[in-house]
């Protein structure tokens, strides 16, 4: 089975990936990133109804660039985004321009603009960068190594960032300084408001507030059901946090906080950001964006991006707001746009290799590829939706491919088919099939769909009332196990269906060899192993890297890729072998192994590398669209 499955507007950064706030990898092409910008005009609160939207037409632009990572909008008219190779892209109000290159091969995580004149940026190796006009410095060193996940600058003066550790770093105008440990837990997000007056949240549910001369409160527990993912503070007496189980709590000065109250029912808020104490924009994981209004309270979620995490939010009043999301696309709108393409090639899902003499891989755009051992063949449109998210082929003569709108194709081994709607709701995120008469397919509603060939695929099955499903393995017609973001492994029988919550983390794929088999891989760079009877406990062998993709070869075989270009092997009693970097800069959402020296991984800008049982070749790309 190879599918993967602020106060100020500038205070909206986000870690890459980390930790429980991946349930936003839902359904996911687990890498490229899109960028929206949207002008509000009535969001349907709880008590009002839902505005109309008018529509742009979406835009493609070229050459391959990387992931958007963060955005930060100081106006309607200014806002700043970069990636995860060291480019930016800024909007002007009317489009957006790029990507241009600031730090080649920076890795960036946060951005925060508090003027048209001024952005700091940080990255994942502890470094931060000032743009000052037009011009960026060059990456210096703010915080010695350590992963830094969000900056807020209130002023060009001013900044704090902080990282993975529970560390904050401070900038005063010309140097970054004092670094300081002010919590035992990894930070999540930092909000300024002003120079006396900060906000962090952290991954266990704590907020901690600053008081000027780096001096922090001890971190205070205030949400006691999820990690905190985003704050946002347009005042000292007013912030808004949110968690990846869909709540929202709010800061009131000397009143402190309160409980967390349900805002999204999909859960997984990624992101918010508050110009005013009257207005906040958040956005989550399942492609919905939904609106604070004061007294009016919060709006219903909307989904403006059918099928994509998005990852960050940026309002600059309740007019305007900038969002970027997991996919490499744009949008505007005097409401909401559909997204449009900014800072992305072809983005890879899913590679399924039966042997090393052929293999098929599809991408966002609709595309399959398939190798004969020796080629790739030119990317073919088989699905003009686009979507694709996960292909499995049990041989040569026969794959099934699913995509993010409830479509799937078939291939026959010479042509595919057209698009068959399986799932009325939309959202299938990963296919495997055992053969050309048996396929299991879910989606991120807890769906199971079976094709049976002669009378194609039947309708939809409820089985996991948990979470959303990532990936689903089946080893046989009779034995089948799906991972979901609720951390529970949901096994098939041929007949009934059971549930097993195994990790304390979400769960991202699956590989079955037999049923008496199966290695699974979490967002914490954890894997599992099922022995036919019960599952391991989790075994961290990617330190806290999310993997998104792992293929097995009997018990003894098995490559899994993170989103960080990495890919570790298992060797058996020898266990995982420590993670090697062999895609310098893009994520790996997908490998396929049909044997323990021949895999095949692709990646988020339409390359492919081949693992020959010792080394990993150089990224190739395959893919510059379809035909």
């Amino acid at each position: 089975m190879t599918s993967q499955y602020g106060g100020k507007p500038d205070t909206v950064n986000k870690a890459p990936m980390s930790g429980t706030s991946r349930t936003r990898r839902r359904v996911l092409a687990l890498g490229a990133a899109l960028v929206v910008a949207w002008s509000l005009g009535t969001w349907p609160s709880q008590t009002t109804a839902q505005a109309t939207a008018s529509l742009s037409p979406a835009v493609s632009s070229n050459p391959p660039q990387g992931n958007l990572m963060a955005v930060s909008c100081s106006s309607a008219t200014a806002c700043v985004a970069l990636d995860n190779v060291g480019n930016m892209l800024t909007y002007n109000g009317t489009s957006w321009s790029g990507p241009v290159s600031v730090a080649a091969g920076t890795y960036f995580t946060g951005v925060s603009c508090p003027s048209s004149t001024f952005c700091s940026a940080v990255d994942s190796g502890g470094s931060a960068l000032e743009r000052k006009g037009t011009a960026w410095s060059a990456p210096a060193q703010a915080d010695s190594g350590f992963y830094l996940t969000s900056v807020s600058c209130p002023s060009s003066t001013f900044c704090v960032a902080v990282d993975s550790l529970g560390h904050a770093v401070y900038y005063n105008g010309a140097s970054w300084f004092a670094r300081n440990a002010i919590d035992t837990n990894g930070l999540r997000s930092v909000s300024c408001p002003s120079s006396t007056f900060c906000v962090a949240v952290d991954s266990s549910g704590n907020a901690l507030t600053y008081g000027g001369f780096a001096r922090w409160s001890k971190p205070s527990m205030v949400d006691t059901t999820s990690a905190l993912d985003s704050v946002s503070c347009s005042s000292a007496t007013f912030c808004v946090a949110v968690d990846t189980a869909g709540n929202a709590l709010t800061y009131g000065g000397s009143a402190g906080w309160s409980k967390p109250s349900p805002v999204d029912s999909f859960g997984d808020i990624t992101s918010v950001s508050c110009p005013s104490s009257t207005f906040c924009g958040a956005v989550d994981a399942y492609g919905n964006a939904f609106t604070y209004e004061g007294t009016a309270g919060w709006s219903n979620p909307v989904k403006i991006d059918t099928y994509y995490v998005i990852e960050a939010v940026s309002c600059t009043s309740s007019g305007f707001c900038a969002a970027v999301d997991f996919r490499g696309k744009v949008l505007t709108y005097t409401g909401w746009s559909p997204p449009n393409q900014v800072d992305s090639h072809n983005y890879f899902a899913s590679v399924s290799c039966p042997s090393p003499s052929f293999c098929a891989a599809v991408d966002n755009s609709g595309n399959a590829l398939t190798y004969s051992g020796a080629s790739w063949s030119a990317p073919t449109t088989v699905d003009p939706a686009g979507n694709l998210l996960s292909v499995s082929c049990p041989s040569q003569a026969f794959c099934a491919t699913v995509d993010g709108y409830g479509s799937a194709e078939t291939y026959n081994g010479s042509t595919w088919s057209g698009s068959v709607q399986v799932d009325p709701q939309g959202g299938l995120v990963s296919v495997s099939c055992t053969s050309s008469s048996f396929c299991l397919a879910v989606d991120i509603y807890g769906n199971a769909f079976f094709y049976n060939g002669a009378s194609g695929w039947s309708k939809p099955q409820n089985v996991d009332t948990h979470g959303a499903f990532y990936s689903v393995s089946c080893a046989s017609p009779t034995f089948c196990v799906g991972v979901d973001s609720a951390n529970y492994a949901i096994a098939y029988n041929g007949t009934t269906w059971s549930a097993a919550s195994i990790d304390t983390s979400e769960l991202r794929s699956v590989s079955c060899t037999s049923q008496t088999f199966c290695m699974v891989v979490d967002v914490h760079g954890n894997a599992l192993m099922y022995d036919g009877s019960t599952w391991s406990k989790p075994a961290n062998v990617d330190a806290s890297n999310e993997m998104v993709s792992v293929s097995c070869q009997g018990t003894t075989f098995c490559m899994a890729v993170d989103l960080r270009g990495d890919a570790l092997s298992y060797s058996g009693s020898k266990g995982w072998a420590a993670p090697a970097k062999v895609d310098s800069y893009y994520d790996l959402p997908s490998v396929s192994c049909p044997s323990s020296t021949f895999c095949v991984a692709v990646d988020s800008v339409g390359n492919e590398l081949t693992y020959n049982g010792h080394a990993w070749s150089a990224p190739i790309n395959i893919d510059h669209g379809g035909s």
